[in-house]
């Protein structure tokens, strides 16, 4: 079950009282998680509800009361280029200015609110484009978190891999991935995922896929 409640929430930086909906809680019962661990209903549809924006001064976060980041950079005129750039759908630009405030948190967040913000553009019928371009932004971050030697860094591989593949890029994720099917620290799920996503490039299919499809 997906449960709401209004909440009167004050703005960290201009101390304005917003009046939200709030995500109390949600599930991921109905489906199986992306190859980009976008996740299955009944959380996906709750990703309007992930970021908030300040209705006076604009900020953008997860939590506009309590969210740290280097509220300065809201000053400077990316900020507002990014908010004003009107063919991006309004919930896409709001993900999009928190990444652009998260450079300053860590490059975890900032990858992460980009994926959002191409999830978004993914569900337009005119949104390719423009989630692939959140895509490609999200490409200079997740780059920074892959490594053979760490569960983590290998999570984030497989999710550049298939970021990577979403845009076309088929020939760079099949490079990335395929030093990882000879690591012996990679799990058997882990190794299946890496081996479907080389099918795939090599397919030149681009298109959303599911952890449900790939093979046993």
């Amino acid at each position: 079950m997906t449960s709401f409640a209004k909440r009167d929430v004050k703005c960290r930086k201009c101390k304005h009282i917003n009046s939200i909906q709030a995500l109390m809680s949600t599930n991921t019962f109905g489906g199986s998680y992306d190859l980009d661990m976008r996740p299955p209903e009944m959380k996906r549809s709750t990703i309007f509800y992930w970021v908030s924006r300040c209705s006076k001064c604009g900020f953008c976060a997860p939590d506009i009361n309590r969210t740290k980041c280097d509220l300065r950079r809201m000053e400077m005129p990316q900020y507002a280029k990014i908010w004003e750039t009107a063919e991006y759908p309004e919930k896409a630009r709001e993900f999009l200015c928190w990444a652009w405030l998260a450079e300053t948190v860590d490059v975890e967040t900032t990858e992460y609110a980009y994926r959002n913000a191409a999830w978004i553009c993914d569900d337009m019928d005119s949104g390719h484009e423009m989630a692939a371009e959140c895509r490609r932004k999200a490409v200079n971050w997740l780059r920074q978190l892959v490594s053979k030697d760490s569960e983590d860094g290998r999570y984030f591989s497989l999710i550049l891999a298939d970021v990577l593949r979403r845009i076309g890029e088929f020939e760079s994720a099949i490079e990335l991935i395929h030093p990882y099917l000879e690591i012996e620290e990679m799990t058997p799920l882990e190794k299946k995922i890496a081996s479907f996503q080389m099918t795939l490039c090599r397919a030149m299919d681009a298109s959303c896929h599911n952890l449900a499809e790939v093979p046993e």
